[in-house]
């Protein structure tokens, strides 16, 4: 899974999304990652990403959709990327590639 991911990361990094990521969208990735709000408030950061155009999928999100399933290294991304520790589009990409592979569903 971790190859598969950096090949996806590492396919769409050449173009990073140019759309500006709202503060509180990191704000609820922080939080999610720290146990402070749970999969529903983190789901709607994922909505929003959606339907704002930041990530691409043919399927209607919503905040309580398949979020129990999501894998324990989504929170360690959550976690870097609200330090600072990698770029927005890292974190866009990690997103796109939980959709892409229907984790989020």
């Amino acid at each position: 899974l971790a190859n598969k991911l950096k090949g996806t990361l590492n396919q769409n990094t050449s173009q990073p999304n140019s759309q500006e990521i709202p503060f509180w969208i990191k704000d609820s990735a922080r939080r999610w990652h720290d146990g402070t709000i749970d999969n529903t408030g983190f789901g709607k950061s994922i909505q929003y990403m959606v339907s704002s155009g930041l990530v691409k999928t043919d399927l209607q999100i919503s905040p309580t959709d398949s979020l129990d399933h999501i894998p324990s290294w989504v929170r360690n991304v959550a976690g870097w990327w609200s330090e600072g520790a990698i770029q927005d589009y890292d974190y866009i990409n990690s997103i796109q590639f939980l959709l892409d592979e229907r984790i989020i569903k």
